[in-house]
């Protein structure tokens, strides 16, 4: 109960408590406290959300603690489209790091550019990715009406190993 008073208390002080709040995350023991203490740190961090902030970030984030979903991805849209690619996709392949987190982060390259967005969420539908972030790759796909390569789509309605995902090829692949 300390831990996260404390949390809560560090962050109403902004980027003095920057270092503090960092080593919160670096070594706190309770994950609730972690995730708070990474809440108090995204609006300073919004300014420079560098690689090794948006690791912390996919780490650490859990909403409601560190924020809400909306909050969790205005920070992640800061983050440059020529950068958020490379930096993302190391992360979404960390199968060390939380789901969710991962999923925000296909989230955030679905809601960029379309000239980002198609080609980034193709390319996690290659390859291999978890299969639960490929669904959600090609859900976000669909939601914005994005295509897929046909050939990949063929490939992943027939023979990908989660029904969702053979599902949500096939309903792509009918699209075009």
């Amino acid at each position: 109960k300390r831990a996260l008073a404390s949390a809560h208390a560090l962050g109403e002080f902004d980027a003095v408590a920057e270092k503090p709040l960092t080593r919160v995350l670096d070594r706190g023991r309770s994950e609730q406290v972690r995730a708070v203490a990474l809440g108090s740190l995204l609006d300073t961090w919004r300014a420079d959300p560098s690689a090794k902030r948006i690791k912390l970030f996919v780490k650490h984030a859990r909403s409601p603690e560190s924020g809400t979903r909306g909050t969790l991805l205005r920070f992640l849209a800061r983050v440059p489209s020529e950068q958020a690619r490379d930096i993302y996709f190391d992360l979404i392949d960390d199968a060390r790091l939380p789901i969710e987190s991962r999923a925000l982060l296909i989230r955030d390259l679905a809601e960029r550019a379309e000239a980002v967005a198609g080609p980034a969420l193709a390319e996690l539908l290659t390859g291999k990715h978890d299969a639960e972030l490929q669904a959600h790759a090609l859900q976000c796909m669909l939601d914005r009406d994005l295509a897929a390569p046909l050939a990949v789509l063929r490939q992943l309605s027939r023979s990908a190993k989660s029904n969702d995902v053979r599902f949500l090829a096939a309903l792509a692949r009918d699209r075009l």
